[in-house]
């Protein structure tokens, strides 16, 4: 008897609709995006995973308003031996490498940026120019995408409540209505 929750998202942002559709494993296997107004493009991502549930690669389509014309781009992804993403390759439509990114990691498998902490799997801090809190209820986008992507992409594992930047004196707070399975349904 399978006892977990699984969440389906259905995100409303400004004039853009977005769908997630998840596959077995739990994790996002596309995510369809609807967009309204005429400056807005639609689009889509189709994630494509390993054997070991990582996420191997990501195809992306944009559908631009002003000339219809099918825009095709990939980011192909490289692990270590810890499952830790350290490449993302990106290709374009004619299948040319446009771009590479390498990632390195500190001791507790976090991105090794300097400045940045984490405490729980939530980024804290970033130098001493902004500072994080956190509820401590699941933070749906973590659950969407494995360990390695969140890392990567700095996903924290709860719900941000609030924003210090103490060198412009300014201090934001994000407050969340929660369903009954403890997710934020809207702030």
């Amino acid at each position: 008897n399978d006892e977990r929750v699984i969440l389906k998202l259905k995100e409303l942002s400004a004039q853009a609709t977005s769908q997630y559709f998840y596959n077995e494993n739990g994790f996002v296997d596309s995510i369809s995006i609807h967009a309204g107004g005429r400056s807005f493009a639609s689009g889509s991502k189709k994630m494509h995973y390993n054997s070991e549930n990582n996420l191997s690669s990501i195809d992306f389509w944009t559908y631009p308003y002003s000339d219809s014309v099918l825009i095709l781009k990939k980011e192909i992804f490289e692990y270590n031996t810890l499952n830790q993403i350290i490449s993302k390759k990106t290709y374009n439509e004619l299948g040319s490498l446009t771009s590479e990114q390498n990632y390195q990691y500190n001791a507790e498998g976090y991105l090794n940026i300097q400045g940045y902490i984490y405490v729980n799997g939530n980024l804290t801090q970033e130098g001493n120019q902004t500072y994080y809190s956190y509820d401590n209820k699941p933070n749906p986008l973590y659950e969407m995408f494995p360990i390695a992507y969140n890392r990567m992409n700095t996903t924290n594992k709860n719900n941000q409540l609030s924003s210090n930047f103490p060198s412009i004196n300014l201090f934001e707070t994000i407050q969340y209505n929660y369903n009954e399975h403890n997710y934020p349904t809207s702030f």
